[in-house]
């Protein structure tokens, strides 16, 4: 049975990950090595974080939650899936976007293809990859652009 995730309610908030080493066993898609991310929150703005890489200095990716930036963002977890990481309650997890910040006129993009999906009990996390959907690695952030340097 996979977990569906659609709604804010059901999910953890990105509070709840600020302060935490999070780690992410298979490493991200295309660099296995980055495995260790401490989670940095903006103290004035909590709508965007910072992964630190432990693994690898010098690499800090921004990420998001992708319902804040597509309001009907779905994404299924696979019983394999969820299992790799300890998810057994969607009030778990917190499912996240690294975004990208390119000069005008592109700004800032959410790569809604590849979400992070985090067990925040277990401290775990795994990269999806929505194969079979109409999301963008290149989605447009408008509305978040300002919030990140």
């Amino acid at each position: 049975m996979d977990l569906f995730v659609e709604s804010a309610p059901a999910r953890a908030s990105l509070s709840s990950i600020s302060g935490q080493v999070i780690s992410f066993p298979e490493g991200l898609i295309g660099c296995e090595n980055w495995c260790r991310f401490m989670v940095e929150a903006d103290v004035s703005d909590d709508a965007v974080l910072l992964l630190r890489c432990l693994d690898q200095p010098g690499i800090q990716l921004w990420v998001t939650d992708p319902f804040e930036i597509l309001s009907d963002y779905e994404i299924s977890i696979g019983d394999d899936e969820a299992r790799r990481i300890g998810l057994e309650d969607l009030s778990d997890a917190v499912v996240l976007c690294i975004l990208t910040v390119r000069p005008p006129p592109i700004g800032v993009t959410a790569n809604l293809v590849g979400p992070l999906v985090i067990n925040v009990r277990k401290r775990l996390g795994l990269q999806l990859i929505l194969a079979d959907s109409s999301y963008s690695v290149r989605h447009p952030v408008h509305p978040l652009a300002a919030r990140v340097r």
